[in-house]
């Protein structure tokens, strides 16, 4: 299960003045702020789930049970891997030495001659620099802002998508 150690800074990654103007809004149209913001924040989450891409550099902690010969980080960018634990036979939880495991790109993998230790749990940082967001992801999330402004519920996302969302949908935050 994936789980954020830090929130985004919804403002960093695309500010509501940005925001009103895709959606063609006044500057005189001030009542539609609590309306705008739900809707900026509910298409990053959205467009974090649909990419698997973290829109901001922050902190995440991942539990998995089962392992096979890699493990994939479900949200990238990758920026720094910064610890892995395992729950060892007796449930003593444990932190895998750093030269026991090695990062590459988005996936784990354990030295050769290291144990496969079951389950899992890693700390990472994930996410684009600000100003780093490609230039069409920020153009999807956008689109996603205007989408979200003209339509306020929320867009299909199946549980499990929901459940997965970084940035929680569930909360309407």
């Amino acid at each position: 299960m994936l789980r954020e150690l830090e929130r985004p800074d919804a403002e960093a990654i695309i500010s509501l003045a940005d925001c009103r103007i895709e959606a063609r809004l006044g500057e005189d149209e001030t009542w539609f702020g609590p309306i705008l913001e739900s809707a900026r924040d509910r298409a990053i989450a959205w467009c974090e789930v649909f990419t698997g891409l973290s829109l901001q550099l922050r902190s995440f902690k991942w539990s998995t049970d089962g392992l096979s010969g890699r493990l994939r980080l479900p949200i990238g960018p990758i920026g720094q891997v910064t610890e892995v634990r395992f729950t060892d036979r007796i449930g003593q939880v444990r932190v895998v030495a750093p030269e026991a495991w090695y990062a590459i790109g988005d996936r784990i993998a354990f030295a050769p001659a290291s144990p496969w230790p079951c389950p899992v749990t890693v700390e990472f940082r994930a996410g684009f620099e600000t100003g780093g967001i490609p230039q069409a992801l920020l153009g999807a999330l956008k689109t996603a802002v205007v989408i979200m402004v003209d339509n306020p519920s929320e867009p299909d996302m199946t549980p499990a998508e929901k459940q997965a969302a970084p940035f929680s949908m569930r909360t309407g935050t």
